[in-house]
C-alpha cells in the first residue's frame, strides 16, 4: 500500500471511531496490520510506522475509554 493510501486508511479509521465513540467492525483492512506490512516491504520508514501506530491505537484507546465511561454512568443511574 502506498504512503498516501495508508495515511488515508488510518484517517478514515480514526474518524469513524471518533464519530461513533465505540469500537466498530470495519470492512476495510486493519490499519495496524497494513502499517506493519508497509514497513516490512519498505513502503514507509520506521518513524512513519511508529507514528501511524500511535495515531491508530490512541484512537482505539480513546473510544474504549469513552465507551466504558458511558457504560459506568448507565449502571449508576440504574441504582438510583
Amino acid at each position: 500500500m502506498e504512503r498516501e493510501d495508508l495515511l488515508s486508511l488510518c484517517q478514515q479509521y480514526v474518524q469513524q471511531r471518533s464519530l461513533l465513540g465505540i469500537p466498530i467492525l470495519i470492512s476495510e483492512p486493519d490499519p495496524a496490520s497494513e502499517i506493519v506490512y508497509s514497513f516490512r516491504h519498505g513502503d514507509i520508514s520506521e518513524s512513519e510506522k511508529n507514528s501511524l501506530l500511535v495515531y491508530v491505537t490512541n484512537s482505539q484507546n480513546d473510544a474504549l475509554e469513552t465507551h466504558q465511561w458511558r457504560d459506568a454512568s448507565v449502571d449508576e443511574q440504574e441504582f438510583f
